[in-house]
């Protein structure tokens, strides 16, 4: 058995010096691959930077230039926010201030078309009593007296005549 042994001994050392082979040739092989996958890789990083790089430097070159010139419209525009809030209150303080007016004017002027109204009321209602008073009662002594007269003017056989001719006429 010493040798069967030896025999089967020297196999499995055969068989585990050729796995042992076989794998440093796998290994050996990813290795290549990967270094090949890397350098692939390194290169188009260089490329992307290369590339990348000018962009980033005109960029930051831009950004410098600007900066400053922004800072100046912000702090602009907050001098001309800060002008425009102050004078939006001083033209609200003017606002209110006209409005205080008009209203006082316009009560002035109310009250004064009142009085005007008032008085012109006063004065037609006057010229009725005075003047209106007298002119009806002329009216009515002027159309008695017309009557009167009319009646003194018609015979008594046409008067009656007219009476019925005027009641015809003043039917309801």
């Amino acid at each position: 058995m010493n040798v069967e042994n030896q025999t089967l001994l020297l196999a499995v050392v055969v068989v585990i010096g050729a796995a042992v082979v076989l794998q440093t040739l796998i290994l050996l092989g990813i290795y290549l691959v990967v270094r090949n996958a890397a350098r692939s890789v390194r290169e188009q990083v260089e490329e992307l930077r290369s590339s990348m790089m000018p962009l980033i430097f005109n960029s930051r070159e831009l950004l410098n230039r600007l900066t400053p010139k922004v800072e100046s419209a912000i702090e602009d525009l907050s001098v001309v926010a800060k002008g425009l809030k102050q004078q939006s209150a001083e033209v609200q303080l003017s606002i209110h201030e006209i409005l205080d007016k008009v209203h006082q004017q316009t009560d002035r002027v109310d009250r004064m078309c009142t009085s005007v109204l008032d008085g012109a009321n006063q004065a037609g209602n006057f010229v009725v009593e005075v003047i209106g008073r007298p002119v009806r009662q002329a009216a009515a002594v002027l159309t008695a007296v017309r009557a009167a007269l009319a009646a003194l003017r018609t015979p008594l056989h046409e008067a009656g005549r007219e009476r019925v001719h005027n009641d015809e006429n003043q039917f309801v």
